[in-house]
């Protein structure tokens, strides 16, 4: 029997515990494929698809990842795989077989395996490349849609990329196995597993840190999200690791040295078990529970911007379209009755048109050093606040003045309430009461218009009263009732602007339009990488639990001798499948909520919603594989 016949076997014999293995591997291959045949598709190439290149620079980075992580998931598989076959190893010594000689059995079975997987993976890629153009095709509103095409290029960076990739993880294994000492593993295969030593103060070290990331990430903001993130992001993942090497440990030991639990039938064995799969699988299980967090929190992030895009747009941007001018009576900009036409003969329905003349001010606080805001009414900032759900009318009194940031995500005090603020207006000083700091523009911030003083209505007329009408700054604002679909409506309007004024113009269509595109792309890639990073968690999970059955099934047998019976057998296997299956879920989806916590002080929404509409649709996908795994595990345990 040649060294091919014995890798084929061996590859056909641990089929169960290679499935998964391949089946991650075969859809990163598939996803690479379909985002390469975009991105080397000629029409892409040739230019002659709007859009197309911010599609292709995506899908570059996209691509990116998928190497980088499918490296170090074939990594992390085939130092899982190495373990669990040394005793295999060890015979093969026994029989006279040279390192040499094992490490090229072992490259034969790899390069078989990856063959397969990539042969595989290009097939359905290339029959799946119809719909992901598709796809892309409705999100670019391209028409007639992309068409479809075998790409050459991207068959051979699919097929070469992948095939020395692999080779990458031979040239690994063949490390590991000319260092392997086979005597001595054979010894430690033999060894009897140790009761896990506990550790108290690894679990208070532990809890201190997952305690001190939450308390981090409850806290960030704006602000300090930026400098926060790496201390947060350490803090959690070491606390993770320790506690899932330590405190499961410590938990399941005092639940198993409670006299309640040896009056609940098998309860005492399944935590007994639990202990040492807890402890042998700790950094599997933190590492996939920090996969989890990325997966959920990353496809969370993307829903939430996608969906609250319109809100951000309208928040930023009050007005569909605005103009500022300089004076009460000027029309430098544009001509507004003439533009007012162009709306409607375009098709815009002018839902309400607002005007807020204001006062230019200099103003110097700590954080807005040396800036220019604009002195409103009190009765011109309430009119503004009409249609605004989160921004309320305000009262100031005379003598008083009320500061207006603009950026409700960022909750920063600028000044401080009761104290005496001066402003120079004309050739005169004023001084005025701070009444409160307000968050939320009502007009679209540029310009003087970006940081309101609300003053008195009376207090605006005696100050209004010391500068020249063609000093004032004047705000037009214009709401459209169907702005979302009055792009060139705009457009045309924005035409009646001279160049050298365009700057004085703002409209928010267009930047809604580009960026809803944009995000509906971002959420379509994002949405394949999270899913890939999904499945290759849950292998992780799989083949973990099948490179031990071997154990498990010498263990079985022997219980089932003592009077194991099989339905006790099934509520044994199915408690610890659980553990191990959705432990590192929760511990994700713990982790995602304080994450979303700092999203939503970022945002300054709710953001939780599309964090649970995640949330639930993976926990669906996490079911259904637990359950096909649990079904061939218990078939693969009870064949023997």
């Amino acid at each position: 029997m040649t060294f091919r016949h014995i890798a084929l076997k061996n590859v056909w014999g641990n089929r169960r515990s290679y499935t998964a293995y391949v089946l991650s591997g075969i859809v990163m291959v598939c996803v690479f494929y379909m985002f390469a045949a975009f991105v080397f598709h000629p029409d892409v190439l040739k230019g002659n698809i709007r859009g197309a290149q911010y599609v292709q620079q995506g899908l570059e980075a996209a691509q990116f990842i998928i190497v980088a992580f499918a490296l170090t998931f074939l990594l992390y598989s085939q130092s899982h795989f190495f373990r669990a076959r040394t005793q295999e190893f060890g015979i093969y010594a026994l029989f006279g077989m040279t390192p040499g000689q094992l490490a090229r059995l072992m490259v034969y079975e790899q390069v078989l395996l990856s063959l397969v997987i990539i042969s595989f993976g290009t097939l359905f890629g290339v029959l799946f490349s119809k719909l992901f153009l598709l796809a892309l095709s409705v999100f670019l509103e391209v028409e007639p849609p992309i068409a479809f095409r075998l790409v050459p290029r991207a068959l051979l960076i699919t097929v070469g990329g992948f095939f020395l990739l692999y080779q990458v993880v031979n040239l690994y294994t063949v490390y590991r196995v000319l260092r392997l000492n086979i005597i001595e593993q054979l010894k430690e295969s033999r060894k009897p597993r140790l009761y896990p030593a506990l550790s108290r103060w690894k679990t208070a070290i532990g809890l201190l840190c997952i305690g001190g990331g939450y308390g981090l990430a409850y806290r960030a903001d704006a602000l300090t999200m930026i400098p926060w993130f790496v201390p947060i992001v350490g803090l959690v993942v070491t606390g993770t690791f320790l506690l899932f090497s330590q405190g499961s440990v410590f938990i399941l030991d005092k639940l198993k040295r409670s006299p309640v639990v040896y009056a609940k039938g098998t309860w005492l064995l399944t935590l007994s078990q639990l202990i040492y799969r807890m402890k042998d699988n700790a950094r599997m299980l933190a590492i996939t529970s920090v996969l989890m967090t990325v997966v959920l929190s990353a496809s969370g992030t993307l829903i939430v911007f996608y969906f609250n895009l319109k809100e951000e747009i309208v928040d930023h941007n009050p007005q569909t379209i605005t103009v500022y001018e300089r004076g009460l009576h000027s029309s430098e900009v544009v001509d507004r009755e003439a533009l007012k036409r162009v709306l409607l003969e375009h098709g815009a329905i002018i839902d309400r048109e607002e005007v807020m003349v204001g006062i230019p001010v200099p103003f110097d606080f700590p954080g807005l050093p040396e800036r220019t805001g604009m002195i409103v009414s009190n009765s011109a900032y309430n009119e503004h606040t009409h249609k605004m759900k989160d921004i309320d009318e305000i009262t100031i009194e005379q003598g008083h003045v009320a500061f207006v940031y603009p950026y409700q995500e960022v909750q920063m005090k600028m000044v401080n309430e009761g104290e005496t603020y001066t402003f120079d207006i004309g050739n005169q000083t004023v001084e005025l009461v701070m009444a409160d700091q307000l968050f939320g523009a009502v007009t679209t911030p540029k310009y003087a218009a970006t940081f309101l003083f609300v003053v008195h209505d009376e207090d605006f007329e005696q100050l209004r009263r010391l500068v020249n009408d063609d000093e004032l700054f004047v705000v037009y604002g214009y709401e459209l009732a169907n702005w979302e679909e009055s792009l060139d409506a705009v457009k045309a309007a924005e035409a009646l602007v001279e160049e050298d004024k365009d700057k004085y113009f703002s409209q928010r269509v267009e930047s809604y339009v580009n960026m809803k595109a944009s995000s509906m792309l971002t959420l379509f890639i994002g949405s394949f990488i999270s899913v890939l990073f999904f499945i290759a968690t849950l292998s992780i999970l799989y083949f973990k639990l099948f490179t031990e059955y071997q154990h498990d099934q010498q263990h079985y047998e022997q219980l089932r001798r003592i009077g194991l019976s099989d339905q006790d057998f099934n509520r044994i296997t199915a408690l610890q499948m659980i553990v191990i299956f959705f432990l590192p879920f929760a511990v994700g989806v713990l982790h995602a909520l304080f994450a979303f916590k700092t999203l939503s002080n970022v945002l300054a929404s709710n953001v939780y919603i599309g964090l649970m509409w995640v949330v639930a649709g993976f926990l669906v996908f996490q079911i259904i594989y637990f359950f096909l795994a649990r079904r061939l595990y218990r078939y693969q345990l009870a064949r023997h």
